[in-house]
């Protein structure tokens, strides 16, 4: 089985995901190519990321296009010629979604077919983002290869203009919880054949072996009386950080002693700075930038009170789902606080292995921690017990890893004819 690979940036830290699913696939036996569009702008690499040995293709840059138009008119013309009815699927499509965009996709995709048949790859497989799914989708139609798509949260919810066409055409389409499947099911109103092919792959789970709960408190060492609260995620809008901020310094009013560490970057950073400043609580919280999977970001969950992410729906509609940052907490046995959004309760039952936020009001997060602190030790140790079965259960990488091989299994054809 060898998979060609579709993402729009690599690598990604802030899609750990992604990596951890490349990873893992090779793990498994998986040969791949990766096909990306941009290089990922971080300058902090995941650990992970050299030991994937996959062959890596970087689509050309549209300016490419207009030096060369001779050979884009001659691959195009040569590929209606082997396999005209192929390639009519593919101006079909852009017919149905036309703008200039898209049709520089649609040439791109042209470009790419014939190092993606030398390269012996079987079937296709697309990481949701703007231009990349569309390049993915015409090469599924020039190739005659299966593809699937992956949807993220983004995709989904927020940037929903060729979703249809998406959802309708893919051999296959996952998505990463029951709640996010039945919304495009509603969307849409899909009928049963297309049901059948809408499967529910819950990312690429959790090391966890690597995510172990910290050791116990020896006797003798006391225990920091410092609350420790950490959270992670992109720094964007929709991950609430500017309400746990607010939530924090009412926490302070009632003297509460309390440190938090925010782990992550985006273009919210300056904006969360200067809230720090303005509510004087540069000695309470820390905004630490990014990190990939290493022993001190295991450190940092480890020895957490509590992890805390109040995401919320931003006004494109993007929201969190199942993000892994809160099952890499309760796998560390971590407290996990975090909202009550669709998906995330499919991970949390709240008060069992979990808590689950009423809102995202600064006062209704600082009366949560307040709450969990309250706990007795006994009652703390119950939910970081249950919180991590559920993730080894039931999003372990490995056991999560399989459910998305066989699924690429499903779709491979043996007739396939270049």
């Amino acid at each position: 089985m060898k998979i060609g690979f579709f993402l729009s940036e690599y690598p990604v830290l802030s899609e750990t995901f992604i990596l951890n699913e490349l990873y893992y696939l090779q793990q498994s036996g998986v040969q791949g190519h990766v096909f990306y569009e941009s290089h990922g702008s971080s300058r902090v690499s995941h650990p992970r990321e050299k030991e994937i040995g996959f062959a890596k293709t970087h689509i050309f840059a549209g300016e490419s296009l207009h030096k060369h138009p001779w050979t884009v008119l001659v691959t195009h013309a040569l590929l209606f010629v082997r396999h005209p009815i192929r390639y009519l699927r593919g101006v079909i499509l852009l017919t149905q979604i036309f703008n200039w965009a898209n049709l520089r996709h649609f040439v791109l995709a042209g470009m790419l077919i014939k190092i993606i048949i030398s390269s012996n790859v079987n079937l296709l497989y697309v990481h949701d983002a703007e231009g990349i799914s569309l390049i993915g989708l015409f090469c599924k139609f020039f190739s005659g290869l299966p593809g699937g798509i992956i949807f993220h949260t983004f995709g989904l919810f927020s940037d929903t203009a060729f979703l249809r066409q998406k959802v309708m055409n893919y051999d296959f389409t996952l998505f990463q919880s029951k709640y996010s499947r039945q919304y495009a099911v509603e969307f849409f109103s899909v009928d049963e054949k297309i049901k059948a092919h809408m499967h529910v792959v819950s990312s690429t789970g959790v090391d966890v072996q690597f995510f172990v709960p910290r050791r116990k408190v020896a006797k003798g060492q006391t225990k920091n009386p410092t609350v420790r609260l950490v959270s992670v995620g992109r720094i964007e809008k929709m991950k609430g950080f500017d309400k746990l901020i607010h939530a924090i310094a009412l926490l302070k009013q009632k003297h509460i002693a309390i440190q938090c560490l925010i782990v992550g970057y985006g273009s919210q950073r300056k904006t969360l700075q200067k809230l720090i400043y303005r509510l004087r609580l540069t000695d309470r919280v820390k905004l630490v930038g990014p990190m990939g999977h290493t022993d001190r970001f295991r450190a940092l969950l480890q020895d957490a009170d509590i992890f805390v992410l109040p995401s919320e729906v931003d006004l494109s509609g993007d929201r969190d789902m199942q993000p892994n940052a809160i099952k890499e907490a309760m796998a560390t046995g971590c407290l996990v606080l975090t909202s009550n959004l669709g998906g995330i309760d499919e991970v949390i039952v709240s008060d069992i292995n979990g808590f689950l936020l009423k809102s995202t009001d600064p006062r209704d997060i600082a009366h949560a921690i307040e709450e969990i602190l309250q706990l007795s030790k006994k009652g703390k140790q119950k939910i970081q017990e249950r919180a991590r079965r559920t993730i080894v259960d039931n999003y372990e990488a490995q056991k999560t890893n399989a459910l998305l091989i066989d699924v690429f299994r499903k779709y491979l054809r043996d007739d396939f004819i270049e």
